[in-house]
């Protein structure tokens, strides 16, 4: 399991936080199946998974009010 810093995840494009957010909850799916069978051996991944994933939610959010929140350039109306 790899462990990024919340710094790691901020410098990232919000496609790539999406394309990791999908990783992630995967990931989740597979470790509860994997709970079930009990052939997990580290049951606290899950809460970390599950961490993982609210990070990357709160980094998405937050990139995507960024983005409204910026001034738009408005097209074709250059004044002189």
């Amino acid at each position: 399991m790899s462990s990024k810093s919340k710094a790691d995840w901020r410098e990232k494009s919000l496609g790539e936080l999406e394309k990791e957010l999908e990783k992630k909850t995967k990931e989740l799916i597979e470790f509860r199946f994997k709970h079930r069978q009990g052939q997990v051996k580290n049951v606290h991944q899950g809460k970390e998974i599950r961490k993982q994933i609210a990070v990357i939610k709160t980094i998405i959010s937050q990139k995507k009010k960024e983005e409204k929140s910026l001034p738009q350039k408005k097209k074709g109306s250059i004044k002189k």
